[in-house]
């Protein structure tokens, strides 16, 4: 097995532009996700909740494009991966994310940048168990429009505050079945 604890890929341009598209319409005919997050606070930030069990067509060319991408990173058959969570993030002037991981909902996270930014990095801790590793093993990435990272789940990642209010991202969280390789 060959399983990441964070890759990084390109995506193409239409997709980019196909989600900045679909978030646009979101934003419009979606409200702001209620749940508490670190983004209440930013007035111009907009969030929404799960999309994947929603009717949107467009859901269904964006699954198959992510899974299969998936698939090719983590070197596990399409039929082994499941979609489990899709959401955007635009994070407003100051917006940002607290430390967290996602290991209680999903295997792996993706992240598609939509929009390049000069800051709201992307921090993660590729070991946390104590501030020495944790200085050893951070890496972190400035947004860039079409970039993309794959990441496992158990990792501890933030969002540092975007000061312009122009980072949107798009995150994905994927479910993998190994028992049957």
């Amino acid at each position: 097995m060959d399983f990441p604890l964070l890759k990084t890929f390109e995506v193409e341009s239409w997709l980019v532009e196909s989600l900045l598209e679909f978030l646009e319409e979101l934003k419009i005919k979606l409200p702001n996700w209620e749940y508490k997050t670190a983004f209440s606070d930013v007035p111009d930030s907009y969030e929404t909740d799960n999309l994947v069990d929603r009717d949107y067509p467009q859901l269904d060319i964006f699954s198959k494009y992510f899974i299969s991408k998936a698939s090719d990173l983590l070197h596990v058959p399409e039929k082994n991966i499941e979609l489990f969570w899709f959401h955007f993030l635009d994070y407003g002037k100051g917006g940002e994310m607290g430390i967290h991981n996602h290991m209680h909902l999903e295997d792996f996270v993706m992240f598609i940048y939509l929009s390049t930014c000069d800051d709201g990095q992307t921090t993660w801790y590729l070991n946390n168990f104590d501030g020495e590793s944790q200085k050893r093993t951070t890496i972190s990435c400035v947004p860039e429009r079409g970039k993309g990272a794959l990441f496992s789940s158990l990792v501890d990642h933030y969002g540092t505050p975007n000061a312009a209010g122009t980072k949107k991202l798009c995150v994905l969280g994927l479910r993998v079945r190994l028992d049957n390789i």
